[in-house]
């Protein structure tokens, strides 16, 4: 069975295409899993009167036979990521505090630099690192924020929400913009220190009691944490 399902709202999805059986019938979607069912759920797609085609990946293509790889290439689709939203229920802050002290590191590690010679090669050397650390301070900015977004959005509800949650976020949202676009290394700090606020929220609408631990690396810092 290649998984393919009907979409049509006012019915159940069924299950539509099994082996020797016609794509006979108005289906708005076709949706396949693996190699060799996503290259002929493509062809059927052709044949048939059916709006699109999503092709969900289980493996990475390095690791595909040669022929199902080169057979792939020859039907490409537009690829496309989003964020689980099926309710798991596991959360957590962390990835936040990291890209958070990953802009204080940045910061620190810019400002020590030093003004580079005029020789082509010094110039490039210093252009080279003050891009890399740059762009990992941007990266890690926007880190914050998709994390904090993604808790705020899915795990945070009106009954576990404290009052300042939302000055809280708004607080972070601006600040991780702010060390965006600033070599700052006081927004830096502010921006550890507000998602280590959001931290000490999420633990306790958990209901698990909190501490403040050194975060043992070079950029120096604390995380909030649980206390066992």
């Amino acid at each position: 069975e290649c998984g393919l399902q009907g979409l049509d709202q006012r019915r159940r999805p069924e299950p539509v295409a099994r082996r020797g059986a016609p794509l006979n019938r108005h289906h708005d979607l076709l949706h396949v899993h693996l190699p060799y069912s996503g290259i002929l759920g493509r062809l059927a797609s052709k044949m048939a009167p059916v709006k699109g085609v999503v092709y969900s990946e289980h493996n990475l293509w390095e690791r595909y036979h040669w022929l199902t790889a080169a057979a792939n290439r020859l039907f490409p689709l537009e690829e496309a990521s989003a964020h689980c939203d099926v309710p798991c229920g596991i959360y957590d802050p962390h990835y936040a505090q990291i890209g958070a002290l990953t802009v204080v590191r940045m910061n620190q590690l810019i400002e020590a630099m030093e003004p580079p010679a005029m020789e082509k090669a010094a110039r490039d050397n210093y252009m080279h690192a003050l891009a890399r650390y740059t762009a990992a301070k941007e990266e890690a900015a926007e880190l914050v924020k998709h994390e904090v977004r993604i808790i705020r959005g899915d795990f945070f509800k009106p009954d576990n929400s404290p009052d300042n949650l939302g000055t809280i976020v708004e607080g972070i949202m601006k600040t991780a913009s702010k060390a965006r676009q600033n070599i700052d290394a006081e927004a830096a700090d502010k921006l550890l220190d507000l998602v280590n606020d959001f931290a000490a929220a999420f633990w306790k609408a958990k209901g698990v009691k909190t501490k403040k631990q050194s975060s043992n690396q070079a950029a120096g810092g604390e995380f909030v944490v649980p206390a066992e």
